[in-house]
């Protein structure tokens, strides 16, 4: 909801909601979704790359089989 109220300060947040998407909910489909919402050059040079580990993972993660149900946002 912070995201769609305040999109331009909701960066920092995207990452976060990425990560607990990957880490805790198993949904990488969602997560890469998230992170392709943060627009390019918005991210400092140490959050850039903790989004490029989090797309990287959650790739990694379609790539192993992992399966997410459509509408179970």
């Amino acid at each position: 909801e912070h995201c769609q109220c305040f999109p331009q300060e909701s960066t920092k947040m995207r990452i976060k909601l990425a990560q607990v998407l990957i880490r805790d909910r198993q949904r990488p489909v969602a997560a890469l979704r998230v992170l392709e919402e943060i627009p390019a050059g918005a991210l400092p040079a140490d959050l850039e790359s903790t989004r490029q580990k989090l797309a990287s993972k959650a790739k990694r993660m379609l790539e192993e089989g992992v399966l997410e149900l459509e509408g179970d946002d």
